[in-house]
């Protein structure tokens, strides 16, 4: 699905755009077409979101390539790979925070099922009875993170790009900041 809005004197695909870094739109010019049978139709200019594969841009492939690697550390990790992949939408692709957010959050989510899928049957390594998923601390934690993403996603339409990424950056600054020192009290 595509959103839809008329650009004032759109001419190229940084127009549309939120900043001139926000490549997840791109500028069409189209014919309007009028009830009349007149042989000029007027051109209107219109932005629309970028398709995820027309064009498909060596930065979409770079971008794949890493989201795939991030999401595969993430999972690896246990911890999803947000942190990595929303910077990297950013970045690489040139989307703006609102849109790499949603699209992380779906890349995290196929991992999520992925590594579902492959864990699903296998028991606890200690207790062979139980299974490896521990479902009662799923259940615990999925409430306040679903109430958390719901808070999320009204933030990200009612605030503006730069406000999201300022906290966004704030975000990732503190949890790296915490990761570190916490590495170190666990090498030292």
């Amino acid at each position: 699905m595509s959103l839809r809005r008329t650009c004032a004197h759109c001419t190229t695909d940084t127009d549309c755009g939120a900043s001139p870094s926000d490549l997840s739109k791109r500028c069409i010019v189209q014919v309007s077409r009028s009830a009349s049978s007149s042989p000029r139709h007027p051109l209107t200019s219109v932005c629309i979101e970028k398709n995820l594969f027309s064009p498909f841009t060596s930065a979409d492939a770079f971008a794949s390539f890493m989201a795939f690697l991030s999401a595969a550390l993430g999972s690896g990790c246990g911890v999803g790979g947000g942190g990595l992949l929303v910077p990297l939408y950013i970045l690489v692709v040139g989307l703006s925070p609102k849109h790499a957010i949603p699209l992380s959050k779906a890349t995290i989510f196929g991992g999520a099922a992925a590594t579902f899928l492959v864990n699903f049957r296998k028991s606890h390594p200690l207790r062979p009875k139980r299974p490896l998923i521990d479902y009662a601390l799923a259940a615990m934690m999925e409430p306040p993170t679903l109430v958390g993403s719901i808070f999320g996603v009204m933030f990200n339409r009612l605030f503006p790009s730069w406000l999201i990424l300022i906290l966004l950056i704030t975000l990732l600054g503190y949890t790296a900041y915490r990761t570190l020192q916490k590495g170190k009290k666990v090498r030292f």
